[in-house]
């Protein structure tokens, strides 16, 4: 009863209700959507992201995501006028995880070139 209440009060129910009264026109409005070219390319994209919040990478990206968010004030530090020297670069290439990052980050790169590459005839 709270939970219908809370629907009610927030006008949930009386936008439920006028769809359900109008299901016809506004399933007419879906198909015209869906029957455009944006529309077959929106319900395409979502199918593939359906499959890819099925997959087991998606947790790969979701760590990739969260160590980016997570490091995000020390990365905006690295954007500072003046770059820094070549030297604090190269230095820095000695760190183990700068290194597995740069690991990553070429094998992403691979992979795009990769992707983007023209097919051969």
């Amino acid at each position: 009863m709270a939970l219908l209440a809370a629907l009610h009060e927030a006008g949930f129910l009386s936008l439920l209700k006028g769809a359900v009264l109008s299901r016809n026109e506004v399933l007419e409005i879906i198909v015209q959507a869906i029957n455009t070219d944006e529309g077959k390319r929106f319900l395409k994209n979502i199918i593939q992201l359906m499959m890819l919040f099925g997959s087991k990478e998606l947790e790969t990206a979701i760590g990739v995501s969260r160590a980016v968010l997570r490091n995000m004030d020390e990365a905006a530090a690295s954007l500072e006028d003046p770059p820094p020297k070549w030297r604090h670069l190269l230095a820095a290439v000695n760190d183990p995880d700068v290194r597995r990052g740069l690991a990553f980050l070429l094998a992403v790169a691979k992979a795009l070139g990769c992707a983007f590459r023209a097919p051969q005839s």
